[in-house]
């Protein structure tokens, strides 16, 4: 979590989409994934490649309730919708209050 509390603009962060990318690792204790409505199809990926008994969070950022049925969930999920609300001050405040206040489990965890 320090690395998102420290990031400065120029520094680099690797993403990856849903096709040809590597998988999430399976031997962490804990799992947060985070995007919007485009990173949908590959966060479902992930989560039916993870272990079911894992501990996963999902920060979704979506333009409304529509978007929410694009993902489905099973095993020890946690999904938090955010909806945007049309002026990106408060959307970047709103999803930046959702990742930075986040308490995360104890142990080993993929962000």
């Amino acid at each position: 979590m320090q690395w998102a509390r420290t990031a400065r603009i120029g520094d680099l962060l690797d993403i990856a989409g849903p096709k040809g990318s590597s998988v999430a690792p399976d031997d962490f204790e804990w799992y947060l994934l985070i995007g919007n409505e485009t990173a949908l199809p590959s966060i479902g990926r992930r989560l039916e490649s993870l272990p079911l008994e894992r501990p996963v969070s999902v920060i979704a950022f979506v333009a409304n309730n529509e978007e929410e049925r694009y993902l489905e969930t099973v095993g020890n999920v946690q999904v938090t919708w955010l909806h945007a609300t049309g002026s990106a001050e408060r959307d970047t405040d709103l999803f930046r209050g959702s990742f930075l206040n986040r308490r995360l489990p104890p142990g080993e965890g993929f962000i």
